[in-house]
């Protein structure tokens, strides 16, 4: 009898053990599982801001920069060459020579030198693309940042002579162009020279 007993509660003490062990292990499962809810959540929160800030951070980034080449703008009627992005085209439209590389870089060249006082005034007074700062403004060029329905976008227009020949260049108007699109478009409108 003392035998049995004594089997007995071994076996009550074997099968308590388990039966603690078991409810240990299922905290343990549960808080395992919370743990990796919480690094899910953490993740999945890092990125949504990563996401967010992405964006914003695709904005602040300077974008590559642009392999230019020499373009020959007699295509276009215009005895001179510039530098361009690769794979520009140049043609007249309306009686200005352009040239294109994609959406982010049209450029406007007209056979005479604009009166910048008038056409700031212009700028100023445009109560659709509405001035909201001049960046550089200089005897021969204005680079200005506007506003349109809420969302920011810059433009330029630049005097430069060619030898004795006087042009003037601007973006074409349409696009919405970045600071650096503009700033492309300018630095090619003054590499513009005579073909040799």
């Amino acid at each position: 009898m003392k035998r049995l007993a004594g089997s007995v509660a071994l076996a009550l003490c074997v099968s308590s053990a388990f039966a603690c062990d078991s409810g240990e292990k299922k905290d343990a499962k549960k808080a395992d599982a919370k743990k990796a809810d919480a690094k899910k959540a953490d993740a999945k929160k890092a990125d949504d801001a990563k996401q967010a800030g992405g964006d914003a951070k695709a904005e602040a980034t300077p974008a590559a920069p642009v392999k230019l080449a020499a373009l020959s703008l007699e295509d276009a009627g215009l005895e001179g060459t510039l530098q361009a992005p690769e794979g520009a085209k140049a043609s007249a439209e309306f009686g200005a020579f352009v040239v294109n590389a994609g959406e982010s870089f049209q450029l406007e060249i007209h056979s005479s030198a604009a009166d910048l006082a008038a056409r700031k005034k212009e700028i100023e007074g445009n109560t659709v693309n509405k001035l909201k700062s001049f960046v550089t403004e200089n005897e021969t060029e204005l680079v200005y940042e506007t506003e349109v329905m809420g969302k920011s976008e810059f433009h330029f227009l630049a005097n430069i002579k060619v030898d004795d020949a006087s042009y003037n260049c601007e973006d074409k108007k349409g696009p919405v162009y970045a600071k650096a699109d503009v700033d492309a478009m300018l630095a090619a409108c003054k590499s513009l020279k005579p073909n040799e």
